[in-house]
């Protein structure tokens, strides 16, 4: 447990750090890859339940960090589409 969450702890303050540098690098489309990162993040709460009832807690947890790596590796591109497209 201690580790799941050291891991959770990191991989957020990298996201939250990477939000600082989404909206600098990418001037145009920052403030909408994370208008699109919350509303994903809103929307997919109502469905997370039947996920983790169907993946397990373990896959879930690999998911969901996955999905935030990817955004963070994404924003330190030069590519908007990339930056959208990883936004969902």
């Amino acid at each position: 447990v201690t580790l799941v969450a050291l891991a959770f702890c990191l991989i957020f303050a990298a996201f939250n750090a990477s939000q600082n540098l989404t909206t600098t690098l990418h001037s145009q489309y920052g403030f909408l890859a994370l208008a699109i990162v919350y509303a994903s993040l809103t929307m997919t709460s109502f469905v997370a339940p039947i996920v983790l009832n169907k993946m397990g807690i373990r896959w879930t947890l690999i998911l969901s960090s996955s999905m935030y790596s990817l955004f963070v590796l994404a924003s330190g591109f030069s590519n908007d589409i990339l930056l959208l497209v990883s936004s969902f």
